[in-house]
């Protein structure tokens, strides 16, 4: 069994650094910007001594005023960074013991200089951002949106974070299974990073001695950090398509880097420069062909003070299996033959999204929808469940539902029927977000003929001439499930012809072990012909029955069993 654990750090807290108090030396002054004379909040200030190395650094807060107190008295300079403009320096000056110092910073005002970026050939990777200048203008801006999140990040905030879980099908995406839980409280750091040491070393992906393997992210500190500009190189992205709107910091690992690495972009609003978001994909799996299907997003959110938050994220891992081809085994031939192969069985994505709270609880909203059958008719008497609760709703003659009464935040939604329940078959489902504007109405499908003999039998093609069945095996007595026992499926057919006497008479079938759920599928079954259900010679489970299938069907059946003392 893979252990796949969430490791992402993302920084979630977001509060002011406290003014320095106390007699120490002091730096303050208010940063306003050029032309208007406006108080710009959320600017970052450092202060920087004569090695050039950056003391302390804060936010200015709503009156555009900074405060910075020294360590020690010597020589110093004021660096300020807008994002969407070049950094500033002030002159250096003295600072004595007790001293302050004041300093008012005027800045520039923001003019969208990004998307009107030329873009001439293929950009190269290079070692550092700062060795080109276009990576260079991008790394200043997401550098100081990620330092403000770490900023940000020291003291708690109230806030709703939603944390998830959910498998996906790795074929069409739809939702397998999914889990939900949300908390309010203190958003400070819900994820702990590794050390960035070990992500140098180790890398993203670490197979373990017990066949597990664990999936890592980077936080605002690692993407900061010396050991994660050495072990990538970085290029200008343009937005494409797709993010027209945005342009791009492109990293990928350095040739020779001989772990499991992360490849990504750094998304920049080409407009005002604001880091908005960070995907990725992991740069080896081993075992896998596809790579990019796996990886995560990081989103980022400025909030109106200047403060900055991870506001979602997400993380795409492959939960694997060993598939097996299992051979057909006529009646009393135990033998079991199988070809083993490692497959994807499911996608899964564990990740949250984070609500600041301003003092008042979240308001409630409904989640509102319809179920369609697979022909898109509206289908009545649906059951619409939200998963990890006991609340539910039943759709009306028109398909339609409504869950009222919803605290705002993230939530999946699945639907399920008797006839999807009987057949073993995980029903539609979608995610919903609810906002401050409600949520939008969700439809949800209930899958097709041709999807549901897919979904039970994957493997078998589909032929409107076969059918398959799904047999639940339960005590006679009890109605219990008979999990966990053997059974044997056959049945006959015939080629040739008596008048030609040259009939043939062939057994087919194989065997099958009982579910947790005392059951078992048959596909590719002949329409019409007896199909023999029973236990093997010497079970103490017995159970036999004869049951008949019509062509295209896909069902159920249920045998009764009896126990041998």
């Amino acid at each position: 069994m893979r252990r796949i654990p969430l490791l992402a750090a993302v920084v979630l807290s977001a509060f002011w650094i406290p003014f320095a108090s106390g007699a120490g030396q002091v730096a303050r002054g208010t940063v306003t910007e050029r032309g208007s004379g406006a108080k710009i909040p959320g600017v970052l200030v450092s202060l920087v001594n004569e090695q050039g190395q950056t003391v302390r650094t804060v936010f200015s807060d709503q009156d555009g005023a900074y405060d910075i107190s020294a360590p020690d008295a010597g020589r110093y300079l004021i660096e300020a960074k807008r994002i969407g403009v070049r950094q500033k320096r002030g002159a250096p000056f003295t600072l004595a013991a007790g001293e302050t110092h004041r300093e008012n910073v005027v800045l520039d005002p923001i003019v969208s200089t990004l998307a009107t970026t030329k873009i001439e050939g293929q950009s190269r990777c290079v070692a550092r951002p700062g060795d080109n200048e276009r990576t260079a203008s991008l790394w200043e801006d997401a550098r100081a949106a990620l330092t403000a999140t770490v900023l940000t990040s020291k003291t708690p905030i109230t806030g709703l974070i939603t944390r998830f879980t959910r498998d996906r099908d790795p074929g069409d995406g739809r939702i397998l299974v999914s889990d939900h839980k949300s908390a309010s409280g203190d958003i400070g750091t819900p994820f702990v990073s590794i050390p960035v040491e070990l992500l140098s070393k180790e890398g993203y992906v670490v197979p373990r001695d017990d066949g597990s393997t664990d999936y890592y992210a980077p936080d605002a500190n690692a993407l900061l950090s010396d050991e994660f500009l050495q072990d990538h190189c970085f290029r200008f992205v343009p937005g494409g398509e797709t993010r027209v709107r945005q342009v791009g910091l492109g990293f990928e690992p350095v040739k020779g880097r001989k772990v499991a690495d992360i490849k990504g972009v750094l998304w920049l609003d080409a407009a005002t420069a604001e880091l908005q978001d960070i995907e990725f994909t992991y740069s080896e799996i081993p075992g896998l062909r596809r790579q990019r299907d796996f990886g995560g997003q990081v989103r980022f959110a400025r909030l109106t003070d200047g403060r900055w938050i991870v506001s979602a994220w997400v993380i795409r891992m492959p939960v694997l299996a060993e598939y097996r081809r299992q051979a057909q085994a006529l009646p009393g031939d135990l033998r079991a033959y199988a070809n083993r192969q490692v497959v994807v069985r499911a996608v899964r994505e564990e990740g949250g999204t984070v609500l600041v709270q301003r003092g008042d609880p979240p308001p409630r909203q409904a989640i509102t929808g319809v179920v369609v059958d697979g022909t898109g008719s509206p289908l009545a008497g649906a059951r619409v469940s939200v998963m990890g609760t006991s609340i539910s709703a039943t759709t009306g003659e028109d398909g339609r539902f409504e869950i009222p009464e919803i605290p705002e935040g993230l939530y999946s939604v699945i639907v399920g029927t008797p006839e999807l329940d009987s057949l073993g078959v995980t029903g539609p489902a979608d995610t919903v977000r609810l906002t401050p504007r409600g949520s939008p109405n969700v439809t949800l499908a209930v899958p097709s003929r041709a999807r549901l003999a897919a979904t039970m039998c994957p493997d078998a093609p589909l032929d409107e001439h076969l059918a398959a069945l799904r047999v639940l095996v339960v005590d006679s007595a009890t109605g219990a499930a008979q999990s966990e026992v053997p059974a044997r499926i056959w049945w006959k057919s015939y080629t040739g012809s008596v008048q030609e006497r040259n009939l043939k008479e062939k057994v087919d079938g194989t065997e099958a072990t009982l579910d947790s759920l005392g059951s078992f599928t048959m596909c590719g079954l002949p329409a019409g012909h007896d199909i023999y259900v029973e236990s093997p010679g010497g079970a103490k489970t017995i159970f036999s029955d004869t049951l008949t299938a019509a062509a295209g069907e896909i069902g159920w059946r249920v045998v009764r069993s009896r126990t041998i003392p």
